[in-house]
């Protein structure tokens, strides 16, 4: 099972949200750099925090989030 980007955000508990969002909809996504990040919060602003999930799922995933009205940034593994 390959994970790919489905968004970056801002902060921890913006992607949290997402995360919950995208839970209740039966798609399997983790929020990175959690711990990292609420160490240093500049470290937030500065690496952003990743939603990854997989690959088979992310398309979904991207236009549930673009249709909730969120900012969605695509990654890499598009």
């Amino acid at each position: 099972m390959s994970l790919v980007e489905i968004a970056r955000y801002q902060d921890v508990y913006e992607a949290d949200l997402a995360a919950a969002f995208l839970l209740s909809h039966d798609i399997e996504v983790s929020v990175t750099e959690r711990f990292q990040t609420t160490v240093d919060p500049l470290m937030q602003r500065a690496l952003g925090i990743r939603l990854m999930g997989r690959a088979d799922q992310a398309e979904q995933a991207r236009d549930l989030l673009k249709r909730a009205g969120r900012r969605v940034r695509h990654g890499r593994g598009r």
